[in-house]
């Protein structure tokens, strides 16, 4: 659900690259609200590997024409 609305957004924006969007649950809708959008690469893209996803790597491998597929992180 997240991930549609995030993408629909980002290409409504026309954006490409890294990013990070920080959504929040609103209880009295049950709605979740967007309340960032950050594409700076700081430390979140080390999260990542700890879900299995290298998106240093993944980055490079765009940026240089390299297949890049879909990858989705493993919550522990």
């Amino acid at each position: 659900m997240l991930e549609e609305l995030s993408e629909r957004f980002l290409r409504a924006i026309d954006y490409y690259g890294l990013v990070e969007m920080e959504y929040k649950l609103d209880p009295r809708d049950s709605q979740y609200k967007l309340l960032d959008v950050n594409a700076r690469t700081w430390g979140y893209h080390a999260l990542g590997a700890a879900a299995g996803v290298d998106f240093s790597y993944l980055l490079y491998c765009d940026q240089v024409g390299l297949p890049v597929s879909v990858v989705t992180g493993l919550w522990v």
